[in-house]
């Protein structure tokens, strides 16, 4: 584009400026500026023709199927009076308790230590059946050479793997991308892997780390509406403000003195 634009400027300006006592070489010019645009309409169908290649995703049908918990449990009660990353403390005095069917939200700078609050309390409440966890580095739990397939359910029998099939179907996965190992996925799919395994194991309490960062625009309202619809308890860490509008009951800020209800 770059060399026909200066083609174009460059044929223009000798049309412009050709004397009317020189026919020939006007004609010879308007005759070149008749090819320069139809190189320029060659050049526009072509580029209409290529495919892009765009790491995200497309809109999915997605939902959190419906169950019933007491709304009183207390399902987190976790202090700490340091929150110490390599030596360096980045924040004290963290008193949070969670309770059924909240959905509480922790901003923040950036460095302020709230993924590794979450590691930390996931660390310390994994072993419950009912707790599931979505990683901001999606590798942290996933097996790279795993399938997508495996990665949802490993212990499957034909049954749960047509049913796996149909559902990854409807929220875009190709036959090929249900076969295709974890590490062949984009981030956008990889995203969508932790979101499907969590519908999927029916967890009760959701930890995730910013679970829309790497969703397209057509796909982060069904999830925003899916978050708000979800019956159970969910923790979450995001940038994301329609997700904190929408979602969050209550939003945490962390800084170095703690966390402070916004």
């Amino acid at each position: 584009m770059d060399r026909y634009n200066r083609l174009y400027q460059k044929v223009n300006h000798a049309l412009n400026t050709v004397s009317r006592q020189d026919p020939h070489t006007g004609y010879l010019l308007k005759k070149k500026m008749k090819s320069v645009k139809a190189l320029e309409k060659r050049m526009d169908k072509e580029q209409e023709d290529l495919t892009k290649r765009f790491d995200g995703e497309e809109e999915i049908n997605f939902f959190f199927q419906d169950f019933n918990i007491p709304s009183s449990k207390k399902v987190l009660d976790y202090q700490t009076n340091s929150l110490t990353i390599n030596g360096k403390e980045l924040c004290k005095n963290i008193d949070l308790q969670i309770y059924s069917k909240q959905k509480v939200a922790i901003v923040g700078k950036n460095g302020c230590g709230k993924s590794t609050l979450l590691k930390l309390i996931i660390n310390q409440i994994e072993s419950q059946e009912n707790v599931g966890y979505m990683p901001q580095n999606y590798e942290d739990y996933l097996d790279p050479n795993s399938t997508v397939l495996d990665f949802l359910c490993k212990d499957r029998d034909k049954a749960t793997q047509s049913m796996l099939q149909t559902f990854l179907g409807s929220l875009k996965f190709t036959a090929d991308e249900m076969n295709q190992t974890c590490k062949e996925c984009s981030e956008g799919q990889k995203a969508k892997l932790y979101l499907i395994k969590l519908m999927f194991d029916k967890k009760t309490f959701l930890i995730l780390d910013e679970p829309t960062r790497n969703l397209s625009p057509l796909t982060n309202p069904i999830i925003r509406k899916a978050l708000h619809d979800y019956p159970g308890t969910i923790l979450f860490v995001s940038h994301d403000r329609l997700l904190l509008e929408e979602v969050a009951t209550q939003i945490l800020v962390m800084n170095e003195s703690g966390l402070h209800i916004l």
